[in-house]
């Protein structure tokens, strides 16, 4: 009987739940609604911030500028004789060609020309800066390394809320960009637009991150007319000239008739006497001390030529009112009486 009644409790025991396990899984879906909502709160507030920061940043990027306008000169075409100066002024190198057969004289003459060149650089200088691209690459130890490269920069314009810089269109694809001013004062800038054609680029540099100092001694550079220059004129040179950051020389012109065709555009070239080299950057200024060219890469291959100033203040202008620029890729050539008959005079009669 004890057996019997021993196999009978075992086989007919209850085994009781839990009350706890039935509302387990609510409680899992309300700490998961709780956890949920908690996120989504954080995440509202995170949103809220952002579009704060964002529509600061709009409203510091809709400042209104004043739009930029430079005085444009007409083509004097090529039948038209160049215009003379209305004052005429002392051309210091023909002083020294004058004086060639009295050396003491001549000493004096050629020390005049330094002076005046000196004194022209002066008036000059607080228009010019450099321009640092900087690049940061990572080594294998995952440090941060920048690579630094120097090019002249000149200020063109102030557009009430930046100053607008002309220089090197290597600035293009960099990662920083700082501009360094005449008194040494470093500050950031940032890339306007750049033209390949021209290789040229303009950057910005805001007011509010210019010191006031520096505001006081730098100056917009006057444009000058590049279509009354005149072969055997003095010209100036500033940039990076024979491997050196900085350089200035000093030549005349010997050639301002020569064209450049290139892709929607016909640019006129600056010829001078002065050595030149295929990374010669920099600018033209013109005995008065106002810029007349800038110097080209693809040109300066045995003497410094540079892009006539008039034939490219309207790319410039276009630039600094961030105006964007349109190629068909189309490249013209002037055709004379000859070709032109070679192909059809019949439609020229």
């Amino acid at each position: 009987m004890t057996e019997n009644k021993d196999q009978y409790n075992l086989y007919t025991e209850k085994i009781k739940e839990n009350p706890w396990a039935r509302h387990k899984t609510l409680i899992r879906l309300l700490k998961l609604a709780a956890v949920s909502a908690f996120v989504g709160v954080i995440a509202g507030i995170t949103f809220l911030i952002v579009i704060g920061f964002g529509s600061q940043e709009k409203q510091t990027t809709e400042i209104p500028r004043n739009e930029v306008f430079f005085s444009m000169e007409e083509y004097p075409g090529e039948t038209t004789a160049v215009k003379e100066k209305e004052t005429e002024k002392s051309d210091p190198l023909k002083e020294t060609e004058s004086t060639q057969t009295d050396s003491t004289e001549t000493k004096t003459t050629q020390e005049t020309v330094f002076d005046y060149v000196s004194g022209i650089m002066e008036d000059i200088s607080p228009s010019m800066a450099t321009v640092t691209a900087i690049h940061q690459n990572e080594d294998p130890l995952f440090a941060v390394v920048q690579d630094k490269e120097d090019f002249p920069g000149i200020l063109i314009a102030d557009n009430e809320v930046e100053y607008l810089l002309l220089t090197d269109y290597a600035i293009k694809d960099v990662d920083y960009i700082e501009v360094t001013f005449a008194d040494g004062n470093t500050v950031n800038a940032f890339l306007v637009m750049a033209d390949k054609t021209l290789d040229i680029a303009v950057v910005a540099v805001e007011h509010e991150d210019v010191p006031e100092e520096t505001e006081s001694r730098i100056k917009i550079a006057q444009m000058g007319n590049s279509y009354m220059l005149k072969q055997s004129e003095l010209v100036i040179a500033m940039g990076n000239l024979h491997g050196i950051e900085a350089a200035v020389d000093f030549g005349t012109t010997i050639s301002t008739g020569e064209v450049a065709y290139e892709a929607d555009s016909r640019h006129g070239l600056i010829y001078t006497s002065m050595n030149g080299a295929k990374n010669n950057t920099g600018f033209l200024f013109n005995e008065e001390g106002m810029l007349i060219g800038s110097i080209s890469r693809n040109h300066s291959t045995g003497s410094i030529v540079a892009y006539g100033i008039s034939d490219i203040k309207i790319r410039l202008q276009n630039m600094t009112n961030r105006k964007p620029i349109g190629y068909l890729g189309i490249i013209g050539h002037e055709i004379d009486e000859e070709l032109a008959c070679r192909k059809g005079c019949m439609y020229l009669l």
